[in-house]
C-alpha cells in the first residue's frame, strides 16, 4: 500500500520449508503466445525521490552448510529463425560533474582453505568478432 509518512508496504512471497526433504519452489512465468510474442517481464525498483536513492535490486542464492551453494543462471533462448537474443549488464551513469559513474564488478569465488579459487571463463561459439575495451577513440583499454 501507499502512504504519505512512512514507508510504504511490501509484498513478501516465500515458499514452504521442509525439514526433511527440499523446500518449495517460486515459478514466475509469462504467458506464450501461439502465432505471436510471449508476454514481456520486468523486475525493477522504483525511481526515488530528490533526497534518496532508488532501491537496491539483489539476486542471491542461500548459503549452503552441507553441500554446494545455488547457482544463477542467466539465460537467452535460442531463436529457430531470428537473431539470438542479446545479454546487457551495465553499471550505471551519473550526471554531477563532481560523481563518478558506477563500478561493474565480476569476480570468482575464493576457495578459503579449499583446492582452488573459482574462475571466469570467458568464450565465444564462432564469433565474427570480439571487443575488449573502452567505447571511444582515444584507443585505451
Amino acid at each position: 500500500g501507499s502512504t504519505h509518512s512512512g514507508q510504504g508496504g511490501a509484498i513478501i512471497v516465500t515458499a514452504g520449508d521442509a525439514y526433511a526433504s527440499t523446500g518449495g519452489s517460486v515459478s514466475i512465468a509469462t504467458g506464450s503466445g501461439v502465432g505471436s510474442s510471449s508476454g514481456f517481464m520486468s523486475l525493477t525498483t522504483a525511481d526515488s525521490g530528490t533526497g534518496g536513492t532508488s532501491g537496491p535490486f539483489e539476486l542471491s542464492t542461500g548459503t549452503s552448510l552441507g553441500g554446494s551453494a545455488g547457482d544463477i543462471n542467466i539465460a537467452v533462448g535460442s531463436s529457430f529463425y531470428g537473431f539470438g537474443g542479446d545479454i546487457s549488464v551495465s553499471a550505471g551513469s551519473t550526471f554531477d560533474a563532481s560523481s563518478v559513474g558506477g563500478t561493474l564488478t565480476l569476480e570468482a569465488g575464493n576457495a578459503i582453505g579449499g583446492v582452488e579459487n573459482g574462475k571466469i571463463h570467458i568464450g565465444v561459439k564462432h564469433a565474427s568478432t570480439v571487443d575488449i575495451g573502452r567505447h571511444t577513440d582515444d584507443g585505451k583499454v
